[in-house]
């Protein structure tokens, strides 16, 4: 049995979200309703946050964080999303999704909230 904390192993596939990662202000939205992970021996990638690939380090324990970034109306765009694989085929995660060099009049402000992942 693995354990809530991780403790298993990161399983590549496709995804499907409990809760939709949604976004939208005035710099563009972001809508993610499936992922794929991809595992290697350098590290873990996402794919499904529009053209951006996020990356992070190879996990050991079941655990992965994954981040990156992308320029898009007039701001970076920052994602991450974090997450533990409870049963080999479903992770209970997070996602926080932040902005750099945004324009206060585009009303962009950090959000985060909790997403889990079903292999299909």
């Amino acid at each position: 049995a693995l354990s809530p904390c991780g403790g298993g192993q990161v399983m590549a596939g496709t995804y499907t979200l409990s809760s939709p990662i949604m976004y939208q202000c005035g710099a563009g939205q972001v809508g993610v309703a499936s992922i794929v992970l991809t595992t290697s021996a350098g590290g873990i990638q996402v794919t499904g946050f529009g053209a951006t690939t996020l990356t992070g380090p190879a996990s050991t324990n079941g655990m992965f964080m994954v981040t990156g970034s992308e320029p898009r109306g007039g701001c970076t765009w920052r994602y991450t999303l974090l997450g533990a694989f409870t049963m080999p085929n479903r992770y209970e995660g997070s996602w926080i999704i932040s902005f750099d060099f945004c324009s206060s009049l585009n009303m962009c402000f950090s959000r985060s909230g909790a997403t889990n992942g079903t292999l299909r």
